[in-house]
């Protein structure tokens, strides 16, 4: 049996595990490029890391699936008495990984850990570099609570966003959404994230799991103005994809979105919204401004080929 097929069947009968170590969702983004490395003790899966292999000009790489703001590791919950043991851990896990890595000896590897993942010191060990990247969190549990640490810039948003548009959920328009997400993405000199097929089939797979849910923004002559994708797992909510058709108003447009979405995550008696937010200095600011907590989270990097590290840095610039 192969690590996938293991790891398949581990995922079928654990609860809580987190929505991008979910196959169907790696399935989804991935479609089947997808692989694991597992820890076994005992013929139990301790612990998993997931990851998309990419094929680009005769490289291949180890990088993040689309739409998967951290895959890195997923630890089961081991008991340790001490915080010495609890560290102990910790590194044994992440120099396995380290050292599986090492042994397929891909051209690249670019794999962002989730925000619980505070030790990376076994793949610092292995000569792996690292990035710092943040997120903002909000915790929704409490409404009310949660309503007064938005901004009065945020706040003000939102009601100019009520004055003129409407929130509805619809999937029979995919194709015309998808083609405001390119634009979105082309604006910014980017492509989009993926295909068509690929976006169909995440939205409607979540909504059929009761995983995710499409917000639309409409406005009177009941046009889309503005989309926001969520997907969620037992704790966490997570703002994936958006994109807006009216620059003069997309800051009202998104803050009415995430609003609706933040009370959604608190609907379904979830923890966490997270805005999986980005390091580009406008977005951050936005996001900062619902009040959520800064998080930091860390993406590991290596490269085996001095071709493709030269190549890629020719791109960069």
């Amino acid at each position: 049996m192969s690590n996938k097929e293991k790891y398949i069947s581990f995922a079928e009968k654990k609860e809580g595990l987190p929505l991008f170590f979910q196959p169907w969702w790696l399935e989804c983004v991935c479609k089947g490029r997808w692989d694991v490395l597992i820890y076994e003790e005992h013929d139990e899966i301790l612990a998993a890391m997931v990851y998309l292999l990419h094929n680009t000009h005769g490289f291949t790489t180890m990088v993040a699936p689309p739409l998967t703001p951290f895959c890195g590791i997923y630890s089961k919950e081991v008991e340790k008495k001490t915080l010495s043991a609890r560290y102990t851990w910790e590194n044994k896990i992440t120099e396995y990984f380290a050292k599986e890595i090492d042994s397929l000896n891909y051209s690249y590897i670019s794999l962002p850990l989730s925000t619980q993942t505070e030790c990376w010191l076994g793949f610092y060990w292995n000569r792996f570099s690292s990035q710092l990247r943040y997120t903002y969190q909000l915790d929704v549990q409490d409404m009310e609570q949660c309503r007064e640490g938005f901004s009065r810039i945020v706040n003000r948003k939102i009601k100019a966003g009520e004055e003129t548009l409407n929130i509805i959920h619809s999937l029979d328009n995919l194709p015309e959404l998808y083609k405001d997400l390119q634009q979105t993405f082309a604006s910014q000199k980017m492509a989009a994230p993926v295909s068509y097929s690929a976006f169909e089939e995440i939205i409607q797979q979540a909504e059929k799991r009761n995983q995710g849910k499409l917000f639309q923004a409409v406005d009177k002559e009941n046009k889309v103005q503005a989309f926001l994708f969520v997907a969620w797992d037992n704790t966490t909510c997570y703002s994936l994809l958006s994109a807006i058709k009216e620059k003069e108003n997309q800051q009202s447009a998104q803050a009415l979105l995430h609003c609706h979405a933040i009370e959604h995550a608190h609907n379904l008696g979830l923890k966490t919204y997270d805005f999986e937010g980005s390091m580009i200095k406008g977005v951050e600011n936005f996001f900062r401004a619902f009040g959520g907590k800064r998080c930091p989270y860390i993406c590991i990097q290596k490269s085996n080929s001095k071709l493709f590290s030269f190549l890629k840095k020719i791109k960069n610039h």
